[in-house]
């Protein structure tokens, strides 16, 4: 059944022991002409009926079976894997549990209170709806509140919509954090701000610089020089670059001049 309802993506509909054969160690199922894939409205709705069949036909023969919920845990589970190591790891865990469950009833000469409890709760989810999206929950806040507590294990679409009972809501900030990182945060911005406009300013007058060392060079060098041709010209122009390029390197930007009298007057004013 968790076969043909996760590789096969169907459910049966019709699932009993008239529509199962068995042969040489392999299981056939027979009359799949009615399936529903997963999104048919009533598709769990059959899947509940399917199962219901076909451990009522095995708990006649005698044979310790999964309860209904159990059972479409197991098959609606997608948390177990889609291997056939996997599928098998995990239905040793549940023979185990059901080992030691029949253990326990046998101790307890069968606990009739518990019976007819257990009862009771398959009827009820034979019933009751089962949410296939987050859309269809009915109190999405409560539900939430539960798992932050580790109480969401009994949710009835967990296994169906792997929902994990370990998640845990992200911690919300209190006030005073929510305040205290939005100074940082304006005092970075801040900083930030003026850093950028020193820089701007500091490039600005770089440019500035540049453009004036290099028409006093170029001044200096033309004068006398009206009648030379357009390569000497052009060479006189590179070599005074050359020579403001030079000049540039043992300057002190005017922004880091700002700076360290900014910094000087605050130290002196406090």
């Amino acid at each position: 059944m968790r076969t043909m309802y996760h590789k096969c993506r169907l459910v049966h509909a019709d699932l009993s022991e008239y529509n199962l054969l068995y042969h040489s160690r392999v299981l056939y199922i027979i009359d799949v002409s009615q399936s529903v894939e997963h999104d048919h409205p009533h598709a769990l709705e059959f899947l509940r009926k399917d199962i219901s069949n076909v451990t009522g036909y095995f708990k006649r023969k005698g044979v310790r079976v999964m309860s209904i919920r159990e059972l479409f845990d197991f098959i609606t589970d997608i948390n177990i894997g889609l291997d056939d190591e996997q599928v098998e790891a995990e239905l040793d865990k549940i023979q185990e549990r059901l080992a030691s469950q029949k253990e326990l009833s046998i101790t307890l000469n069968e606990d009739i209170d518990k019976m007819s409890k257990d009862l009771v709760d398959e009827e009820v989810f034979k019933k009751a709806f089962i949410p296939r999206t987050l859309d269809d929950v009915f109190d999405v806040e409560r539900d939430t509140l539960k798992v932050s507590k580790g109480e969401g294990e009994d949710l009835i679409y967990r296994k169906l919509t792997g929902l994990s009972i370990d998640d845990k809501p992200e911690k919300i900030p209190s006030e005073n954090e929510v305040m205290a990182n939005s100074e940082n945060i304006s005092s970075i911005s801040t900083k930030d701000d003026e850093s950028e406009e020193d820089d701007q300013d500091e490039e600005k007058e770089s440019e500035g610089d540049e453009e004036s060392e290099d028409d006093d060079v170029f001044k200096k060098q033309s004068r006398g020089k009206r009648n030379e041709d357009k390569e000497s010209k052009k060479e006189r122009k590179k070599a005074a670059k050359e020579v403001a390029r030079e000049k540039r390197k043992n300057k002190i930007p005017k922004a880091v001049k700002k700076r360290k009298i900014k910094t000087t007057t605050g130290k002196k004013s406090k």
